[in-house]
């Protein structure tokens, strides 16, 4: 009966499978090179255009599905992709500046009435003597700014990464870095878009839920400072608008140290506040993490993270660990297993999941 809940749990359809299996041809297509991660197609004095690829598969189990895992229900285990890629970047030269994009495609081989393949990322820019400035679907300002955890897929919990709270890779974006010295600054304009789902924000049993799923505009700034060779200090904060007067807001100030050749460690504190004409919620959220190389191929990982609500989120507390371990096969495909257990305010059970997985680089 479990062997047949495992496979029930597999619930791919015959075109997605068959999608997924042109799609990791296509990975599987790239030539080798020696590479670290990515295939020059063309290079010349002016310019250059490479493809790189990204192979991520796990085995995921996870106790809420355990508890109610029925002859009907799907098994705790699950066979899922784990951010897949494949995509193309290039640059071209002129005088004093330099144009360059990047078309990154992802799948949803998990996601029923999805597509299978979209676009993770997609974006144009120019670079000169003034800085950077690129448009298109990227990555959020603050989702690069929690690096505290060295996870391969189930860490980093606590901070919240979604496409509704504009937390993600959002669409129509213009982003801005201008670097001096050790001070790097970036700033980012999100123009306005429909959210294929309501905002939420969560902590512990505690939630708020925006009626809105028109986002009038986003915005954000972060600055980054690395004033002594190992350590590096950043502050950021990025907004979201509603319709209907909805908002949400995260500040958060974080450091990255390394400690040593082996050693690395990072952390941060962060305030969330969701808002509209009704409600208004506040969390409180911090996190440690750090990652040891045992040797040249085996590194352990861990971190802690802790986020406590307040006003309409207030009573909603939640607690999660993190360990792991990862080992280098070669220098493009790596395995690893991990582990989290979460806690919660009395009013939620807790979770405890697991993974076993690989990434292969091309």
């Amino acid at each position: 009966m479990r062997t047949n809940n495992v496979l029930k749990s597999i619930d791919l359809s015959q075109s997605k499978l068959s999608s997924f299996a042109l799609f990791s041809s296509l990975l599987f297509s790239t030539t080798y090179t020696g590479e670290a991660s990515a295939t020059t197609l063309l290079k010349n004095e002016d310019t250059t255009v490479s493809l790189y690829a990204r192979l991520r598969v796990l085995l995921q189990y996870d106790n809420k599905e355990a508890k109610s895992s029925t002859a009907n229900t799907p098994s705790p285990w699950q066979l899922r992709d784990n951010g897949s890629r494949v995509g193309v970047k290039g640059h071209y030269k002129l005088d004093k500046t330099q144009v360059y994009g990047r078309i990154e495609l992802g799948t949803n081989i998990d996601k029923d009435n999805e597509p299978l393949i979209f676009a993770r990322k997609a974006y144009i820019g120019v670079k000169g003597r003034f800085g950077k400035l690129q448009y298109g679907k990227q990555n959020a300002l603050i989702k690069d700014a929690d690096d505290f955890d060295r996870s391969h897929r189930i860490g980093s919990t606590v901070h919240y990464t979604r496409n509704e709270l504009n937390t993600k890779r959002p669409e129509h974006t213009i982003e801005y870095q201008y670097q001096w010295q050790d001070l790097a600054i970036t700033s980012q304009l999100n123009l306005p878009r429909e959210l294929d789902e309501q905002p939420s924000f969560r902590v512990g049993s505690k939630r708020l839920k925006l009626a809105s799923k028109d986002m009038d505009i986003g915005f954000g700034m972060s600055a980054d400072y690395a004033p002594i060779k190992g350590i590096s200090l950043q502050l950021a904060t990025q907004t979201a608008e509603y319709d209907l007067e909805g908002e949400y807001q995260i500040n958060l100030a974080s450091v990255q140290w390394q400690l040593s050749k082996q050693l690395s460690a990072g952390g941060y504190i962060a305030r969330h506040q969701m808002s509209d004409e009704l409600q208004h919620g506040t969390s409180y959220n911090m996190a440690l993490g750090g990652r040891y190389k045992w040797h040249s191929k085996h590194r352990l990982y861990a971190s802690v993270e802790y986020a406590q609500g307040a006003d309409d989120l207030e009573g909603g507390k939640e607690l999660t660990y993190v360990i792991g371990n990862d080992f280098k096969i070669n220098k493009d495909l790596r395995i690893f297993a991990e582990m989290r257990q979460r806690t919660f305010d009395v009013d939620k059970d807790s979770e405890f999941r697991a993974a076993l997985g690989f990434t292969y680089r091309f």
